[in-house]
């Protein structure tokens, strides 16, 4: 929960605790010098957006599109009140996150709606086709008959 919430319990801790400077520009630097001096791969250590959710649930496939549509790398469900309490203590925070597992967002997911208009349009096509087989017998039977009829007469 976020920590903000709740009765103002001191004049000392702002109600709306400005968030755009919530991560220490020095400290980032040294995380990435250090990383460098370390001999990381590059790719060990990247800079990216924390999306923070309540839980206790991980995201649906729909909460991820928007997450990451919003701008998301990485959506957790801790760090960020900590990360706040800490800003109203007026501490440096720097954040480090070790991801341990990935939205699920299926490359192939359609709607419900979407998969019963693509299975109605298959058998509407099968239908169609079926439909012009016996069409084009009729026709070629009747073409047939009449042809055969004007033979005889």
């Amino acid at each position: 929960m976020n920590p903000s919430f709740g009765p103002l319990t001191s004049s000392e801790y702002p109600r709306f605790l400005p968030l755009g400077d919530a991560y220490s520009p020095r400290l980032r630097r040294l995380a990435f010098l250090s990383s460098h001096y370390l001999n990381f791969d590059s790719s060990a250590l990247a800079e990216g957006t924390y999306a923070w959710v309540a839980g206790p649930a991980y995201e649906t496939p729909a909460e991820g599109r928007f997450l990451r549509n919003a701008g998301a790398h990485v959506v957790g469900m801790s760090t960020i009140p900590e990360v706040v309490a800490a800003r109203e203590e007026k501490l440096e925070v720097l954040l480090l996150s070790l991801v341990t597992n990935m939205v699920v967002i299926p490359d192939t997911y359609r709607s419900i709606k979407e998969e019963v208009e693509a299975e109605v349009c298959e058998q509407y096509g099968v239908i169609l086709v079926a439909m012009l087989i016996v069409v084009s017998a009729a026709y070629w039977s009747r073409r047939r008959a009449s042809t055969d009829a004007n033979r005889v007469a």
